[in-house]
């Protein structure tokens, strides 16, 4: 990985990821405050951790085709991949804020974790690969 990728990864990192998951640090703050237990249900049980992944592949796609054509497999694959993952997460939000006494929130949380997980790698990918390229004008 070239020093400009790190440098990119890395500020992608701090400014979208950890920036993205300053509310659920702020949410684990305001329950301790007040004396209630952290858990997994309270965090994301309502989906929230969703709309950030949609939000960080979006960043990342923007980003990888702001650059330059589509001019390779990984650029297909890293981009095609963060799309899927917008629409699989968006349309799984839709679904569970619908709500419901059959909804079960422990495949929520599980769902919600592994999307986020999905995103963050596939949206790294897109930053890696979009930090490769140089700008065509």
């Amino acid at each position: 990985m070239t020093q400009k990728s790190k440098y990119l990864l890395t500020r992608w990192i701090i400014f979208s990821v950890v920036f993205a998951l300053l509310p659920f640090l702020f949410k684990i703050l305001s329950e301790i405050s007040r004396g209630h237990e952290i858990s997994l249900e309270m965090l994301f049980g309502r989906g929230e951790l969703l709309l950030v992944s949609v939000t960080l592949c979006a960043v990342a796609v923007g980003e990888l085709f702001e650059i330059t054509p589509i001019q390779s497999i990984a650029t297909l694959i890293a981009g095609g991949s963060a799309i899927i993952i917008i629409a699989i997460t968006s349309f799984y939000y839709a679904n569970i804020s619908v709500g419901g006494e059959d909804l079960k929130i422990d495949m929520v949380i599980w769902m919600s974790i592994s999307l986020f997980l999905c995103s963050v790698v596939v949206s790294s990918a897109c930053i890696i690969i979009a930090s490769t390229r140089e700008i065509k004008k």
